[in-house]
């Protein structure tokens, strides 16, 4: 079967003007967008939350002792308490708001592979992502246990596996360049076709579901 080859790759400026960010000679192969809905809700996510609610149970301890010891008259914030308060902020967003905030950013985010370059456009912060296939050593696609598919473009290190594509994602930019991925679409088939026909040195595949 012909792969239907999509006309340019869009994004919306600050200004909510499109642009169009196709280069000469370029063709965009496949186009796609994470499932972002309840579906994707799973198992590692309740890791995050039951980790959130005891980091608030132990945040919410310590600053009830310190409040006691220190009497109600005498309280004041000092290092600890401020520590113990971010903390606690934390935990309440990991709790609360981690996977609406995923699947925001989801809702938002748009997945190119063309025969030169794969593409992440991110429609809220208006900023594109890329990288050209002939600097792209390995492909790792992997199946989740959602029955999705994500395809990491390079090697991951420990943590991105543990914080991407979470609501976390944030923490693991701490810790190096983060290593582009298409998260949790559904046509990976036709993905992983693609991705054998062109130039990467290391393809692989993961159905071991570990997030």
């Amino acid at each position: 079967m012909k792969h239907k080859i999509i006309s340019g790759i869009q994004m919306k400026n600050k200004e909510n003007k499109t642009v169009d960010l196709l280069l000469e000679k370029e063709l965009v192969l496949w186009s796609g967008a994470p499932k972002s809905d309840l579906a994707t809700f799973g198992f590692r996510d309740i890791k995050f939350i039951a980790a959130g609610l005891f980091g608030f149970a132990i945040a919410s301890i310590v600053i009830l002792q310190i409040y006691r010891a220190r009497g109600y008259t005498e309280f004041r914030v000092d290092g600890v308490i401020l520590f113990c308060l971010m903390f606690f902020v934390y935990s309440l967003y990991q709790i609360f708001f981690m996977f609406w905030v995923n699947l925001i950013v989801k809702k938002n985010t748009l997945y190119f592979l063309s025969n030169q370059r794969v593409v992440i456009i991110n429609n809220i912060t208006h900023k594109c992502k890329y990288e050209y296939l002939k600097k792209i050593e390995s492909v790792d696609i992997v199946k989740s246990a959602k029955k999705t598919f994500s395809c990491h473009f390079g090697q991951l290190n420990y943590w991105d596996k543990k914080f991407r594509n979470s609501g976390l994602g944030f923490l693991s930019g701490f810790y190096g360049e983060k290593t582009l991925s298409f998260f949790d679409v559904n046509d990976g088939a036709t993905l992983m076709k693609l991705l054998k026909k062109l130039t990467i040195k290391q393809f692989t595949y993961d159905d071991s579901n570990y997030y």
